[in-house]
């Protein structure tokens, strides 16, 4: 529990800043693992989380990853924001078992590096998004994906 940041005192606090600001979304990260629950229970260890238009990313072990997967620990930080805000902007959207798509729950937290390595998107998760903002979440993935490679953004 101590390594874990709580999502829902992180999210009482930024929805205040997130209507101050008057930002649509807004994100926060954090160094700790993020804890968070829901109606059936509560979820420890997750890269993360979101509720209505707020975002907690843990860059947790973020940084041993993006080595494994030979990539830059910023890209990686940013792929886990851009998943998150996708799921979080598309209502049918959410993550699940790991098949190598942006959208895996990564329950074993060391399975992200298969993403990192070579980010997308699964024909079905695309399916699930509203068609008009298919086209930015491509594009955005493959923005990472040159960023990874050393092409820039």
């Amino acid at each position: 529990v101590a390594q874990n940041v709580i999502a829902a005192d992180f999210f009482a606090r930024a929805e205040r800043v997130r209507k101050d600001l008057a930002l649509e979304y807004l994100a926060g990260i954090t160094a700790r693992l993020v804890a968070d629950e829901d109606d059936q229970d509560v979820e420890w260890n997750l890269f993360s989380t979101y509720r209505g238009r707020l975002v907690l990313v843990s860059s947790a072990e973020l940084r041993e990853y993006a080595q494994k997967a030979r990539c830059p620990y910023e890209y990686a930080v940013a792929g886990v924001v851009v998943a998150q805000l996708l799921v979080a902007v598309h209502p049918r959207l959410d993550f699940h078992d790991d098949r190598g798509c942006l959208f895996d729950r990564n329950d074993d937290r060391a399975g992200i590096v298969r993403v990192l390595k070579d980010p997308k998107i699964e024909d079905s998760c695309l399916k699930l998004m509203k068609p008009a903002g298919r086209p930015a979440a491509l594009a955005i993935v493959e923005a990472l994906r040159r960023y990874a490679r050393g092409g820039g953004s």
